[in-house]
């Protein structure tokens, strides 16, 4: 087993690296570009630039998902559905559809970001690991998204019976989000 030392020296895992790049060439189709670019990576690693700073590692991608995560929880709290709720709550006490709308927009740009965030990863690095990572924080922002579309709709058609709506479970966050 590789000692703790070992492993902290980025020519360490540069070596590692190049050694994995050699198993992989009898199973790749382009391999010079797999070459270069794990040559590249190779470089920086032993220049010691950071991974998490580095938009040529997958942990600087999956850093900004996991950031976008934090803000979207930020957002909603704990619970997205309780969240709604809560947003539909206040519009039926107010009649003020102001804070969905909000909602809406600042989800909308989270999922825009979120996009970018699994294109570098996917042209990068393929449908790894990292990828599906990226998935279940896209399938989160998607059905908050979708939930808030969905309630936003409502609220512009006029004289909706909101109890009666809400008891028969019309609206999307109620069964997308419970």
């Amino acid at each position: 087993m590789d000692s703790k030392e070992n492993q902290q020296d980025p020519g360490y895992w540069g070596h590692r690296v190049k050694q994995a790049v050699k198993k992989l060439m009898g199973h790749a189709d382009d391999l010079d570009s797999v070459l270069n670019h794990l040559e590249s990576l190779v470089e920086k690693l032993e220049s010691g630039i950071d991974p998490k700073q580095n938009p040529d590692d997958v942990r600087y991608w999956i850093a900004k998902v996991n950031k976008l995560e934090k803000k979207l929880t930020k957002s909603i709290g704990s619970s997205a559905f309780n969240y709604l709720n809560m947003l539909h709550r206040e519009f039926i006490a107010s009649g003020n559809a102001q804070d969905i709308f909000d909602a809406i927009v600042h989800t909308e740009k989270l999922q825009k970001w979120l996009c970018k965030y699994q294109d570098n990863i996917l042209q990068l690095f393929g449908a790894q690991e990292e990828w599906k990572q990226s998935e279940k924080v896209s399938q989160r922002v998607s059905a908050v998204l979708r939930s808030l579309e969905d309630l936003g709709g409502y609220m512009v058609l006029p004289d909706q019976d909101w109890p009666a709506l809400y008891a028969s479970r019309e609206f999307l966050y109620q069964t997308l989000l419970s």
